[in-house]
């Protein structure tokens, strides 16, 4: 039998200023004040990523994953499964009927760029959904090369990366 062991961040060490933050009563979001912490975070989150636009979406990881999927794929999607993370991208797939393959790998094993480029060029496809981290079994997939390939073979592809 072989042992596997996880390597995910935690316990993280929590500043006391957020301790304290996480103490007081919840803020509803339909408020004013609300609103203007949003607002503030939305126009932060632009300056950081030189972007003309951010998302924010009040969901889950999952519901993050479902809505990149959904409006993001038009096609077909490839769907990079080495854990219960990857998984889901395609069972999100399926739920919504959206055209998918899954690239399966072991738990332990990373996403190999060639196996990704031999699969994209069988064609149809529009988005690729691939984890950063799958902290299922404590792998990181190569991301970056991963999505230089991929934009290179074809830059329309949309890459989903979940960064959780």
């Amino acid at each position: 039998m072989t042992a596997h062991l996880l390597f995910t961040p935690g316990p993280t060490p929590t500043p006391q200023f957020i301790t304290d933050a996480m103490s007081v009563a919840t803020i509803h979001h339909r408020t004013p004040q609300f609103e203007a912490i949003f607002q503030q975070t939305r126009e932060k989150l632009i300056r950081l990523f030189n972007m003309p636009e951010v998302l924010l979406l009040a969901s889950s990881g999952t519901g993050a994953m479902e809505a990149a999927v959904t409006n993001l794929t038009h096609k077909k999607i490839l769907c990079i499964n080495a854990g219960k993370f990857g998984e889901r991208f395609g069972k999100i797939a399926s739920a919504h009927n959206i055209a998918h393959e899954v690239l399966n790998y072991e738990w332990d094993t990373p996403a190999d760029v060639n196996e990704v480029l031999q699969t994209l060029q069988q064609g149809g496809f529009d988005a690729l959904a691939i984890q950063v981290c799958e902290s299922a079994g404590g792998l990181r997939h190569d991301v970056e090369n991963i999505a230089k390939a991929v934009k290179s073979f074809d830059p329309n592809i949309s890459i989903i990366a979940d960064g959780i």
